[in-house]
């Protein structure tokens, strides 16, 4: 990490190289995020071997390779996990939209409805650290 003191360097010239440093970013993951949205589970499997060096046929988890993964657990950190699970969902629910209707006019009512959806799936990328609540 590079350390600056706001005395000894060109402010204009650091935010410029931030800048250019973000716009790269943004590019790269604009890309991927069009490829994902074009070619969806083939872009996932293409990423994820080129990034995690793992090729995956199924993206869905099994019921079996969830409970293998479970049993491999140690108990404290299964713990600590279901905890930490436990203090997220409570803090999201608090998140969760709630549905409401409205008469604007008489005979003319707006609102909000809120539906679930089916099942949903993510990408925890494999780097150096671990972040559970991420996930």
């Amino acid at each position: 990490m590079d350390i600056l003191n706001y005395d000894e360097i060109d402010l204009a010239e650091t935010i410029k190289r931030s800048e250019e440093d973000v716009n790269k970013v943004l590019d790269i993951v604009s890309d991927i995020l069009n490829n994902v949205r074009l070619n969806k589970d083939d872009a996932i499997r293409e990423y994820t071997e080129k990034f995690d060096g793992v090729t995956i046929e199924n993206l869905k988890v099994s019921k079996d390779e969830i409970e293998e993964a479970y049993d491999t657990l140690d108990d404290s950190l299964l713990a600590a996990l279901k905890q930490a699970a436990s203090n997220i969902e409570k803090f999201h629910k608090k998140q969760i939209p709630q549905e409401w209707e409205m008469e604007v006019n008489p005979g003319i009512v707006a609102g909000q409805i809120v539906r679930p959806i089916n099942s949903a799936g993510c990408y925890i990328p494999g780097g150096r650290a671990a972040y559970p609540s991420s996930i």
